[in-house]
């Protein structure tokens, strides 16, 4: 098949990025000159002519010479740059910076292209430190009784609360409620609360609840432990277009969170005195520490042939694209495909041996 470029040096840069300088022959250019002439006869209307048949040259006067032969020429590195890619072996990461060098109608079209590719990931051994991970001796979680009195307590309140608005629906302030005025403290009181046969019943609920919450806090502290080990001992270098994603990330996250609170990103702002600019460099390290963890949990995906069945993928998607139906169908499988998988990855390391 026939290149759309002529030479080409590739140049390594810093933090997993490359350069492209290269040309592409005049006449590679001109051969696209028919495409965007057919695509501006589509969308021009002249006096005196069904539209898409306005000759060349009424098209050239209107338009211009020089601005005809750019879109030719990014029509062509458009072209170009897909046979580098694949020409080259590289795994790029986000949308490439190209820069036109040289322009001029005739004459060899220069051009420079920088982009983010997908770099090296050396893992440690993560198969020992999961399993001395999971060898650990796991203490069984203790719920003292002062914790479990303490939740009786927040649940008394909660529903002496409610039934204080029930019965006066247009009080806002109150003073605090008496503890006269709580359920009282006996089987009777403690069916009033909820789904409780008697007040042991409902103290064994509220400690079974306690020691499930402490054995989940537990799980995900060992499983951040062991997260944090692997990428403490790997080594590779963190495109910026991944960290610049993470940051954007973190901020529509960020804009969510407000808009379930009733506040806007703007409002939120100006009570902190910043910008965006500000939270972007404050979340930075954060920022490089989650793409970096990106990298690791894609490579050992990737290692260990860990792929979600596709008809789960599928079936995520469609609920995503229920609750977002304006967004592109295929960045949200992509992103839900990328989530999966790496849920998958941890499951992997906690039950590695």
């Amino acid at each position: 098949m026939p290149k759309h470029y002529d030479s080409i040096e590739v140049k390594k840069l810093p933090r997993s990025e490359v350069e492209i300088r290269g040309t592409i022959a005049a006449e590679t250019v001109l051969a696209f000159k028919s495409s965007v002439l057919e695509e501006l006869q589509a969308q021009t209307e002249i006096p005196g002519f069904r539209a898409g048949h306005a000759p060349d040259n009424l098209l050239v006067a209107r338009f211009g010479e020089l601005a005809i032969f750019e879109k030719a020429a990014r029509l062509a590195l458009s072209r170009a740059w897909q046979e580098i890619v694949e020409r080259e072996r590289l795994e790029t990461l986000g949308v490439p910076a190209i820069t036109i060098t040289a322009l001029a109608p005739g004459n060899p079209l220069g051009f420079t292209i920088r982009a983010a590719v997908i770099p090296s990931v050396t893992l440690p051994d993560y198969r020992t430190l999961a399993e001395e991970r999971r060898r650990e001796p796991r203490e069984t979680p203790e719920v003292s009784e002062k914790e479990i009195d303490e939740v009786i307590w927040k649940i008394r309140e909660e529903k002496a609360h409610t039934k204080l608005h029930k019965n006066n629906p247009t009080a806002q302030h109150h003073p605090p409620i008496a503890e006269s005025n709580l359920p009282p403290l006996t089987d009777g009181g403690a069916k009033d609360l909820g789904n409780f046969s008697s007040l042991a019943d409902l103290r064994a609920q509220i400690k079974d609840n306690l020691i499930r919450e402490k054995e989940k806090r537990e799980k995900e502290r060992r499983r951040i432990a062991l997260l944090e080990e692997i990428l403490a001992q790997t080594e590779t270098e963190v495109p910026e277009v991944l960290v610049e994603s993470e940051l954007s990330l973190m901020l529509e996250q960020l804009k969510e969170d407000l808009a379930r609170a009733g506040l806007t990103l703007a409002l939120y702002l100006k009570h902190i005195a910043k910008n965006e600019d500000d939270l972007r460099r404050e979340w930075r390290e954060s920022a490089e520490k989650r793409a970096k963890l990106e990298l690791v949990l894609s490579e050992i995906a990737r290692k260990e042939k860990i792929q979600p069945p596709s008809e789960t993928i599928q079936k995520e998607t469609e609920k995503l694209l229920v609750l977002h139906p304006q967004a592109d169908p295929l960045r949200v499988r992509a992103y839900v495909a990328v989530t999966l998988t790496h849920s998958k990855v941890i499951e992997f390391l906690e039950s590695a041996s």
